[in-house]
């Protein structure tokens, strides 16, 4: 938070000396330093998105950011961000993936608001990686499964899961997704 708060006033002063110096004052006010200070050091480096942070909460943004680009790729097609998200052995995401990928490749298309989430869990730590229970809310969904094709109408509702993410690489994945009957 204390870089970010940095970097803002640091961009703030930044635009405050860019306006200045449209003054049409020839002279320079001040000379450059060429060394930069350790503030601006540290400001230049992007600060790290929620989710890309090894933590509990880092996990539950991590699942925020998942559904967030889930409804992005059902509602534009493209999965590039979902599958990247998605671990190899997520069987569950590669069937969204694939269901999506066959539905815009066929000329077809899918109407929907969005999955929301209703709950999150605490994460829990297991053999298997950090558990997370989640409460999603499905919402009805139009879906034309190829050009032409008359569509199929879907009621939506919720629907709970236990998700298993691991940390691979630097950040997280989505390993796997189970549905609680």
């Amino acid at each position: 938070a204390a870089v970010r708060q940095i970097h803002r006033h640091a961009l703030a002063l930044g635009l405050v000396l860019a306006l200045s110096a449209c003054g049409g004052d020839p002279e320079p006010q001040f000379e450059a330093d060429p060394s930069p200070a350790p503030s601006e050091v540290t400001t230049s480096a992007p600060a790290k998105e929620a989710w890309e942070e090894k933590s509990d909460d880092g996990a539950i943004a991590f699942v925020e950011h998942w559904i967030d680009e889930f409804n992005a790729a059902v509602r534009s097609g493209d999965t590039t961000a979902l599958t990247e998200l998605s671990g190899a052995s997520c069987t569950t995401c590669k069937n969204f993936v694939t269901l999506t990928d066959e539905i815009y490749a066929a000329g077809g298309r899918v109407e929907s608001e969005g999955w929301s989430i209703r709950s999150l869990s605490e994460p829990k730590e297991s053999g298997s990686g950090t558990l997370v229970s989640a409460n999603f809310e499905q919402p009805k969904e139009r879906i034309w499964r190829s050009e032409g094709s008359k569509p199929e109408d879907y009621p939506g509702g919720p629907i709970d899961y236990v998700l298993t993410l691991e940390w691979q690489a630097g950040s997280w994945q989505m390993s796997a997704m189970d549905v609680l009957q």
